[in-house]
């Protein structure tokens, strides 16, 4: 089963995603998709209060940075019985985006097409797991038109990974301000 969690930053995203997989009473792989800058002292104390809110019984992954896991391939081979919660998927493009600009350079179109194959091979192994999923996203583009290049990138990934997930899922809530909207129950356009 596909649990889709969306909104802003600070709106309540996670803790509904870990109240959900309290509720699943199974065994939890958390996959942070954040990555670690030990120069960024904030980050750091950030990182730590999130790990000291979770249980010490689940699993934590990094996905982040050259080190870290694999999150395709820890999908693919995820035991059924198990719940996965990636916190967040905006986060985790957002690392691949800056990872392949490093390769890719100024080449945006190639850039484009590269983060958009990788990111449907991640929603295409999210789609095919047997294992409950709940997947965090950020909602995007609620604002301008991003003034450079990357950001629009990331804009037109997220926005059709987030309808992509939606879609498929079995619950998809909107959080704004701590409250949750059922998507579901909502019509579509």
């Amino acid at each position: 089963m596909l649990t889709f969690i969306t909104g802003p930053v600070r709106s309540g995203k996670s803790t509904l995603a870990e109240r959900f997989a309290h509720e699943a009473k199974r065994p939890v792989i958390y996959c942070a998709t954040a990555a670690r800058d030990d120069a960024d002292p904030e980050w750091i104390v950030r990182i730590e209060r999130h790990r000291a809110q979770r249980p010490g019984e689940w699993t934590l992954l990094e996905t982040a940075g050259p080190h870290g896991i694999d999150l395709i391939e820890t999908i693919c081979k995820v035991e059924p019985d198990r719940v996965v919660m990636i916190e967040s998927l905006g986060t985790w493009v957002a690392d691949l985006l800056g990872r392949r600009a490093e390769t890719l350079g100024t080449d945006v179109l190639a850039l484009a097409k590269d983060v958009e194959t990788e990111t449907t091979r991640l929603l295409d192994a999210i789609l095919g797991c047997a294992a409950e999923l709940i997947v965090v996203s950020e909602e995007v583009g609620w604002g301008i038109v991003p003034a450079f290049s990357s950001g629009r990138v990331f804009r037109d990934v997220m926005g059709r990974a987030n309808q992509r997930l939606c879609a498929a899922a079995k619950r998809a809530y909107l959080v704004i301000s701590g409250v949750a909207f059922d998507l579901k129950a909502a019509m579509p356009v």
